[in-house]
């Protein structure tokens, strides 16, 4: 997972996944990259970079006209917001950046649609699919769809797409899987092939672009943990405005229901990614709201007035 700020770009360490990579095409760039192992640290420093308003519109675009019916238009924002330094390091390595769910694209950065010279209010179908070199259509249709259905888990081909000003572009187009709001998505990146390059995908290409990808689910990963933490707020608070009397907070009923599955105090800290004493403090209150002397006198009382 990454982040950037300013001229420093903050990578979170996995020993799992070599982002050596990345870290060079960025240092290449001029950015100073530090790696961050600690994970409450990393989502904290996400937390309080994370824009509001328009921010971020620059490195991606949000095809909301293209949004599949039903899906939360709120959180495709704050994946946005989420993944704009991620974008904009993508963008500033001239590597196309477009994810759709196989027919309709939400988002594109600017490199994309630099390549397709497409704008990206216009863009209706995957622009590809009205670019591409028709004898290369079908094959580009069938990856897009197996991948959108996991039937597989990656492609990559050569393809060549039309522009006006320079006829047909040598491409190298690279597809993965993406999960976001219970979407299954396709992250596709195109990388312009200079000439003399060889006309297989490179090996340098391919693993630039696992290296990317990994950090992008990373950040769709965190993104639909959050998500899911605002459901059971959100019926965590309309419980408690059902049951006015008993006067806790938000977050005091959030731990009152991690109390109740049997969290201890350290586990919950970890899970709200808050202090073990700020913890501690929340139980003290909630045993003094609810007239309770002990965790098991608290549980009894909880479920005896339907608090849970």
């Amino acid at each position: 997972m990454i982040l950037k700020r300013d001229a420093h770009i903050y990578l979170l360490k996995n020993p799992d996944v070599d982002q050596t990579r990345l870290k060079k095409k960025a240092e290449e760039k001029g950015y100073i990259v530090k790696e961050v192992e600690d994970e409450g640290e990393f989502l904290d420093m996400l937390e309080q970079t994370e824009p509001g308003g328009d921010a971020g519109a620059e490195s991606s675009y949000l095809l909301a006209h293209n949004l599949p019916e039903g899906s939360d238009k709120t959180c495709f924002k704050r994946f946005q917001h989420q993944v704009q330094w991620l974008a904009e390091t993508v963008n500033e390595m001239n590597i196309g950046l477009i994810i759709s769910n196989g027919i309709y694209p939400v988002m594109i950065n600017p490199a994309a649609a630099k390549m397709v010279q497409m704008h990206p209010a216009s863009i209706q179908l995957h622009p590809l699919s009205e670019k591409i070199q028709e004898d290369q259509r079908k094959p580009f249709l069938d990856n897009i769809k197996q991948l959108s259905q996991r039937k597989i888990h990656h492609y990559a081909e050569d393809i060549q797409i039309y522009t006006p000003e320079s006829s047909w572009k040598d491409m190298r187009l690279f597809g993965r899987p993406l999960d976001l709001d219970h979407l299954p998505l396709v992250a596709e990146y195109l990388i312009e092939k200079q000439n003399g390059q060889n006309k297989s995908p490179s090996v340098d290409d391919n693993i630039l672009v696992g290296e990317i990808h990994h950090t992008l689910s990373g950040l769709s990963g965190i993104l639909n943990i959050r998500e899911k933490q605002r459901g059971k707020q959100t019926q965590t608070s309309n419980k408690a405005r059902r049951r006015p009397g008993y006067n806790l907070t938000q977050r005091e009923m959030q731990i009152l229901q991690f109390i109740y599955e049997g969290y201890t105090s350290e586990k919950i800290a970890k899970k709200l990614y808050i202090s073990k004493r700020t913890v501690e403090s929340h139980r003290a209150n909630i045993l003094n709201k609810t007239s309770t002397k002990n965790t098991a006198d608290l549980i009894r009382y909880a479920v005896h007035h339907k608090m849970l």
